[in-house]
């Protein structure tokens, strides 16, 4: 996950995504620099969205437990 001009980030870093992102083929690459998420913030969370669905439901999913102090 990396902005198409980032002269910022090293590959190294930018491929430490690939933890978060292990069942995508290939970078996913935004238009823009090392502030690709600001500058194209709709682009940037549209590809949020599409490859961490499953993150969202998890984190719902969480969300509504009871937290320990709770139970």
């Amino acid at each position: 996950l990396c902005g198409s001009h980032d002269r910022e980030a090293s590959w190294q870093q930018v491929d430490a995504w690939r933890q978060w992102l292990s069942h995508v083929t290939g970078p996913v690459v935004i238009d823009g620099d090392h502030f690709y998420p600001i500058q194209q913030a709709r682009s940037f969370f549209t590809q949020i969205i599409r490859h961490f669905p499953h993150a969202f439901s998890a984190m719902t999913a969480l969300q509504k437990q009871p937290s320990t102090s709770e139970r």
